[in-house]
């Protein structure tokens, strides 16, 4: 008697399980709460600002690395107003090669590669960083040093949110 129960038991655990995996399997997104996105965040504020209302950890990576994008074609223009200097052209240059960074990301993302999603928003953050290089080893004030904290912190944020796609 008590094996009878052991089977019902097995059949009842396996079709459970079977229509628990054929939910996953219809690539379901994850939605979060937008607060729980943010939640181990290094700046959850920030995190939060950047990501909105959205809830789904896709469509934020997504988001985020838009504004990036913008950010950081903004963040050119504004070095291109500082005039011609050797540190100027190294950011204008990181600049851009940020944007190729980003856009090569998304790329990744969107084709489910998230190695080629990390390496790229790690290029970019080095990107703004070598802008701010550029000034300290010339000894110079950088004229953009809040523009690439804020393009760093960012990007910063985009690598956080990288963690918490499936």
């Amino acid at each position: 008697m008590a094996f009878k129960h052991y089977n019902f038991f097995s059949l009842v655990f396996l079709a459970t399980t079977t229509i628990l995996l054929a939910g996953h399997s219809h690539g379901r997104a994850i939605v979060m709460d937008p607060n729980d996105l943010c939640k181990n965040a290094d700046n959850k504020q920030f995190c939060q600002a950047i990501v909105s209302n959205l809830t789904d950890p896709h469509d934020a990576m997504v988001s985020a690395i838009h504004k990036l994008v913008y950010a950081s074609k903004n963040a050119k223009k504004l070095a291109l107003k500082e005039g011609n200097s050797e540190e100027i052209d190294v950011c204008i240059e990181n600049f851009e090669e940020s944007i190729d960074n980003l856009k090569s990301g998304l790329d990744g993302l969107e084709g489910h590669d998230l190695p080629t999603l990390n390496i790229n928003l790690s290029a970019a953050l080095t990107n703004y960083v070598t802008c701010d290089d550029a000034f300290s080893e010339s000894g110079k004030t950088n004229p953009l040093a809040e523009t690439d904290a804020f393009l760093e912190e960012m990007a910063s944020n985009c690598l956080y949110l990288s963690t918490i796609i499936h």
